[in-house]
């Protein structure tokens, strides 16, 4: 439970997963939906957020995943750095 707890924590913290959900709710939802699509909508986000998140602690939890993951550490890290920077320096130069 206290893994969960934090992750729980964690994810109600991240503000680009209110920013994520807030700019589908403004482009696909009518300007005053009832209550009970609201509901429903709010329903379907949890529901959705809490299955991934599971299903993704289900399979990295094991041995397997584990150490794979602690092997290829350095390595992915490495990669999605140079990625992210590469990003970066696009971006500024696109302007």
């Amino acid at each position: 439970w206290q893994g969960f707890l934090r992750a729980l924590l964690l994810q109600l913290r991240n503000p680009k997963i209110m920013v994520f959900f807030g700019s589908i709710f403004l482009s696909l939802l009518p300007q005053n939906p009832p209550t009970w699509v609201q509901v429903a909508v709010l329903a379907i986000v949890a529901f959705n957020e809490f299955a991934w998140y599971a299903l993704l602690s289900l399979l990295f939890s094991g041995g397997p995943a584990r150490t794979f993951y602690r092997r290829a550490k350095v390595w992915l890290d490495r990669v999605m750095g140079g990625v992210l920077a590469m990003l970066g320096v696009r971006l500024v130069l696109s302007n």
